[in-house]
């Protein structure tokens, strides 16, 4: 135990030599983006670029387009014991977030949770400012960012026509099996009060968006209706929308969403820039004692089984949620999802969406941060290393190395053909929240290579 506090306390300069060493430019410049732009405009006649206001609209892509501040305060005279706390939207003045008083709440099967969720939204009513009626299913509702955590989310509709970006959440843990789930935070992001005429303007029609768009040459792939929400700092405005996919002669793929009322393009986005995402992910460049987390890229990592992303993290799927396998140059496995039959266990893998039209950023409290954390760090160890050895000379280099994380035991870690990290116990940490641990237990593996 004191030999890894003494590894935590190293020398200042070795510390900020590590930096300097790991710094990893996540962003893509400005020029790349700019290239991307001019090499589809480069591919249509010149009398079949898009306008200049669809152009600006492409650099900038899908995006939100509301106020997304928010205030919040602790409720206190909560005439609930069953809600800790709550986060109000600034606009519509609706509660935005509410935590849980887990020892208040009912545990719940898998099977009860959507019932259970529909119905805290009519018992709630007023509070949320919506009822169960008002909302369906996502398309894929249910996800596990972590084992013992699932999320549930439906989207609000209105008169059956799906609003922009408008959901509520659920957020389940369980303590183990036996006890069952509980809700522990809703975040309700429906905003509020949806004042619209009755009738629904018609979509808009097909030679008006190849129009819009400034092209002739196009066939219309998709057009579905949706209620389109802007706002400024004080209000929330509603519009019938069109959001219409095209397709150009070539095979190129763009989709925008346009105002019923007066035609007017609100966003649009090419699919060519969407399929390439990049997948990041919040882990430590030290360690938890020094509390700086960062984002690095999640290299090699394996999506929905399929694919794999690059050194960088970029990735070419035309997807917006994924399983994220950390299966790459190191290989991580849960030590709580080991199978005493098999005397295996699974790669540990989670659920992830995408932030934005081209990244995926995975938070610390989205997936297992221990398993995160050990993935980059090795990832960023074998960069490192690979400057200055010959990766030829050292086989296990090429090779994915096993790490086992979460093992039942506290204040040390191992290697005995696989990388063993301890959880948290005894006044020790996680070690597989100390990279400099990692870094150690790798050197066995590499000191065990014969001579």
């Amino acid at each position: 135990m004191d030999y890894y506090r003494r590894l935590e306390m190293k020398n200042h300069i070795l510390i900020v030599t590590f930096k300097l060493l790991f710094f990893i430019v996540l962003i893509p410049s400005c020029g790349e983006a700019s290239k991307k732009l001019l090499s589809i405009q480069s591919m249509l006649a010149p009398s079949q670029q898009v306008s200049p206001h669809i152009e600006k609209l492409l650099e900038k892509g899908r995006r939100f387009s509301y106020h997304q501040g928010q205030r919040s305060f602790l409720l206190t005279e909560n005439k609930d014991p069953q809600i800790v706390s709550q986060k109000f939207d600034p606009i519509s003045g609706d509660v935005l977030q509410i935590l849980f008083n887990l020892e208040m709440m009912p545990f719940l099967t898998d099977d009860q949770l959507s019932s259970y969720a529909m119905t805290f939204v009519d018992d709630h009513e007023i509070r949320l400012n919506i009822d169960s009626s008002s909302l369906t299913p996502s398309p894929n509702p249910m996800i596990s960012p972590k084992a013992n955590q699932k999320v549930l989310t439906f989207d609000r509709i209105y008169q059956s026509i799906k609003v922009n970006h408008a959901y509520v959440q659920f957020y389940f843990t369980r303590q183990n099996e036996e006890n069952g789930w509980q809700l522990y935070e809703l975040r309700n992001r429906s905003f509020g009060t949806i004042n619209l005429p009755q009738a629904v303007p018609s979509l808009v029609d097909l030679p008006t968006a190849k129009d819009i768009f400034g092209l002739d040459d196009l066939v219309i792939k998709e057009q579905k209706p949706l209620i389109w929400v802007q706002s400024d700092s004080f209000s929330y405005e509603f519009i019938y929308a069109t959001q219409t996919t095209i397709e150009t002669a070539d095979g190129e793929r763009y989709s925008m969403t346009t105002s019923n009322i007066d035609n007017k393009v609100v966003e649009a986005w090419s699919h060519k820039w969407a399929i390439e995402k990049t997948f990041k992910a919040q882990t430590y460049q030290q360690s938890y004692i020094y509390n700086d987390l960062d984002l690095f890229p999640l290299a090699h990592v394996t999506i929905n089984d399929l694919d794999k992303t690059d050194e960088n993290g970029i990735v070419d799927i035309d997807v917006e949620q994924v399983v994220v396998s950390l299966d790459g140059p190191a290989r991580i496995a849960d030590f709580n999802q080991f199978d005493e039959t098999t005397g295996q266990a699974p790669i540990y893998s989670f659920a992830a969406n995408a932030n934005g039209a081209t990244d995926f950023i995975i938070n610390q409290n989205q997936a297992l941060l221990p398993a995160l954390n050990t993935y980059v760090a090795l990832d960023r160890l074998f960069r490192f290393v690979g400057r200055y050895i010959n990766v030829n000379q050292v086989p296990m280099l090429q090779e994915p190395i096993n790490v086992v994380v979460e093992f039942p035991e506290s204040c040390n870690a191992f290697y005995n053909g696989n990388i063993v990290l301890f959880v948290a116990g005894e006044g020790c940490a996680n070690t597989a929240l100390v990279n400099d641990i990692i870094y150690h237990e790798w050197g066995h593996a590499l000191a065990a290579l014969d001579p």
